[in-house]
């Protein structure tokens, strides 16, 4: 499928700034043979590391997304001249690839490369243009976290470029993300340690090569695990992550007087989806809803595919007003706009059921129970609506919450719920509350 025509341009427009750039520094400031040795032997520092630690992710799908080769990449950036920073980071993206064995199509390793490449070449142009002729350590130190953060800050800055053409991310994340940023400040930490050793003699660098080496597989080892709770399609917790840490953060409201609610969040006559354009475009679907949900939620709210096309929500310290008003905004994000996949752009429409515990007593199975009913009454209601569970353990009253718009025209059922449409259920008649 064609890319459309703005994220075309925009990513034109980040490949011909940086080939632009480092023409630019190549005359600024050429390389001499010194330096394109200096810079080989970085490079097999890191692709050293790379390879002992390429069992840990061989094989992976998906799910990987931090390793620490970029480490490497900050004493190329200060102490080797700028232009030299964009094929430093075009091996070492084609090395992560490689380790990941992860097939990543031409448009995106070209805008990857390119935005990363114009981070780093106008780091370094920063500090060499910045650093004092008599400038000491602290000197260095400074201007070199500075640099750091630069280049992570204009990788962002790309970032969420993509994010708000292609509507397919979370800029809350992308700029909050915690782990991100702890992250980077090791890569910072220790790319400053492994450039003061270059810069007193390229041999002493050999000595950081074990540290990273155990430090990289450490990272990975994490990862490795985390996967273990993630699923694979949506990147969000498997239900069994999801049961644990859901179990966890009840019994810690319990105690502190909390309220908790529960949202079960279906996507309208998803088997069409995989019917009229292919599982591929199912699962690309998938992936995008699990993202439009997750950009509207709390950094404490935990989220999970429950299975199939069906997610699940726990928000802690959320009563039953704010419950519906969260599900109302979740469900109006995923319907804003389509989904744009290989076989054409699809409209997808979602359902919810939302249960809440306001009282101490109740567990969070029957938060569940009460919500898949209320998830049913919003499927048999007309769907792409929100139905509230009054009170739990009281399947007779459940209320539709207004949405003033119609049952989406593209027919067929997909979920369980929508396969039963008719049959006899406990909750009875959903009451629909006029505009």
């Amino acid at each position: 499928m064609q890319l459309p025509l703005l994220l075309r341009a925009y990513i034109s427009f980040v490949v011909l700034s940086a080939v632009g750039l480092f023409s630019a520094l190549l005359f600024w400031e050429p390389p001499t043979f010194d330096d394109l040795g200096l810079l080989a032997f970085l490079l097999l520092c890191g692709a050293v590391v790379a390879e002992t630690s390429r069992g840990f992710v061989r094989g992976l799908s998906g799910g990987f997304t931090q390793d620490l080769n970029t480490i490497w990449k900050l004493p190329i950036l200060l102490i080797l001249p700028p232009a030299l920073a964009l094929p430093a980071t075009l091996f070492l993206t084609l090395l992560w690839a490689q380790s990941v064995r992860k097939s990543i199509k031409l448009h995106r390793r070209a805008f990857n490369v390119a935005m990363m490449g114009v981070g780093d070449m106008l780091a370094a142009f920063f500090f060499q243009a910045s650093m004092p002729t008599d400038g000491g350590l602290l000197w260095f130190v400074a201007l070199g976290v500075v640099a750091g953060v630069l280049t992570r800050t204009v990788n962002h800055l790309f970032l969420a470029g993509i994010i708000l053409i292609t509507r397919s991310g979370s800029l809350r994340r992308l700029v909050l993300d915690r782990e991100v940023f702890a992250y980077a400040g090791v890569e910072i930490c220790v790319g400053l340690i492994v450039a003061l050793l270059a810069v007193q003699s390229a041999l002493l660098v050999v000595i950081a090569v074990p540290p990273v080496i155990m430090l990289h597989r450490s990272l990975l080892h994490e990862q490795l695990r985390n996967m273990s709770r993630t699923d694979a399609k949506t990147e969000v917790l498997n239900a069994g992550a999801w049961e644990h840490d859901a179990k966890e953060e009840l019994a810690r409201a319990k105690k502190a007087g909390e309220s908790t609610s529960v949202l079960l969040c279906d996507i309208d006559h998803f088997k069409l989806v995989n019917d009229e354009h292919g599982h591929l475009a199912g699962d690309t679907a998938l992936r995008v809803v699990a993202q439009r949900l997750k950009a509207l939620l709390r950094q404490g709210d935990i989220l999970g595919r429950f299975g199939g096309e069906e997610f699940v929500i726990l928000l802690s310290g959320i009563g039953v007003v704010n419950a519906r008003s969260i599900a109302e905004r979740l469900r109006r994000n995923v319907a804003a706009d389509p989904v744009s996949t290989e076989t054409g752009n699809i409209r997808l429409t979602v359902s919810l059921g939302v249960a809440t515990l306001e009282e101490s007593d109740g567990s969070l199975a029957e938060m569940m129970a009460a919500a898949d009913e209320a998830l049913y009454a919003a499927k048999r209601g007309g769907r792409n609506q929100v139905v509230v569970a009054r009170k739990l353990g009281n399947r007779n009253r459940t209320t539709v919450h207004d949405t003033g718009l119609a049952e989406p025209q593209d027919g067929g059922r997909a979920s369980d719920a929508d396969a039963t449409d008719g049959a006899e259920k406990p909750a009875g008649e959903p009451v629909r509350h006029e505009r």
